[in-house]
């Protein structure tokens, strides 16, 4: 069996700087999210000499991983957070976040739409930060009543967008994807590759299942033609939960609901895998089959929620969280 040599290479504003970062890195990681965190890159380097310079840290940095004899895997662009030196021992770690994702966050909005579809506001909340909407178009043609957002960030609607609709909304690389929860398809139609994870693959891993809450769920929606509100409940037996947002019709309210029951129960498990060796190509969203750990895990579907790649002198390490994509074999 051949050993696999870790490889990267690092740009910053345009140059590959990877020659002069090889011999001074101590350990470098790359941690992925969906939801409303944020994609971050830190970067060790060691400078015992003494004749290291500082990096600009106005700088925009891209990052590619793998392994030597294999194309590398772009993980993105990054902008500089802050700077750390350190001495001793002589070390400076970069941290940075996610280019595309800086305005999203930050700046809150206070917008209305109305009579709508959702892909309309996802392309509107895409092209206001000059992002490229890669909608499902299933779920882009969903009409929506009235959504507002008041002293709210982009991303932080995405993701109740994405709640409210049993889908997953992320950015990654200068695109807004939103696509349904457990798709097997990418929201322009390419097909999700799934990763086998078995337990040879495996050095260790972490299950988890908490108590689920049970209990309806509750939804409002307006009748204009009949000026009066009414409440649709999704689930059995006493609601333990009323949406907060009103909706336009029964079908909208009635779908709400079903999401959000849907998303109480699937969050209460979730799968840690720590892979003995790295998986550069591993991304948000992608189904993964285990085989060989447990049956009550083995037969759930999964996929994948967060990841965090590092390199330093043991080589090129992935672990992962997983959660649940659907409730079909429970």
């Amino acid at each position: 069996m051949s050993i696999l040599t870790p490889d990267f290479q690092i740009i910053i504003n345009g140059k590959d700087v990877s020659p002069k970062i090889r011999p001074r890195l101590v350990n470098f990681d790359i941690k992925e999210f969906s939801g409303e965190q944020v994609d971050t890159l830190n970067i060790t380097l060691d400078d015992t000499d003494n004749r290291l310079s500082i990096p600009d840290i106005n700088g925009l940095i891209e990052i590619k991983i793998g392994f030597k004899g294999q194309p590398l895997v772009n993980k993105g662009k990054f902008v500089f957070e802050n700077l750390h030196y350190i001495d001793p021992p002589r070390q400076v770690t970069i941290i940075a976040h996610a280019a595309a994702v800086e305005s999203v966050i930050k700046k809150r909005q206070d917008y209305a739409w109305h009579d709508t579809t959702l892909g309309t506001i996802l392309e509107t909340i895409a092209d206001r930060n000059n992002l490229v909407a890669r909608i499902d178009p299933t779920l882009a043609a969903l009409a929506s009543g009235s959504v507002h957002q008041q002293n709210e960030s982009d991303l932080a609607l995405i993701q109740r967008l994405a709640r409210e609709h049993d889908a997953t909304g992320v950015i990654k690389n200068n695109y807004l994807i939103f696509i349904p929860n457990g798709a097997t398809k990418t929201a322009t139609g390419k097909r999700l590759s799934e990763i086998i994870i078995n337990r040879s693959t495996v050095t260790s891993y972490d299950y988890s299942v908490e108590h689920v809450e049970t209990g309806a769920i509750e939804a409002k929606w307006h009748s204009k033609k009949q000026a009066r509100y009414h409440i649709v409940k999704f689930g059995d037996g006493t609601a333990t939960k009323r949406l907060s947002n009103c909706y336009h019709n029964a079908e909208s309210a009635l779908q709400a609901a079903h999401a959000e029951y849907n998303h109480r129960r699937l969050g209460k498990q979730s799968l840690w895998i720590f892979a003995a060796t790295g998986i550069p190509e591993l991304s948000i969203c992608q189904p993964v089959k285990i085989i060989g750990l447990k049956p009550i895990i083995d037969e759930k579907n999964w996929q994948v929620d967060s990841i965090n790649h590092k390199i330093d002198n043991k080589g090129l390490t992935t672990n992962f969280k997983m959660v649940l994509i659907s409730l079909d074999q429970e």
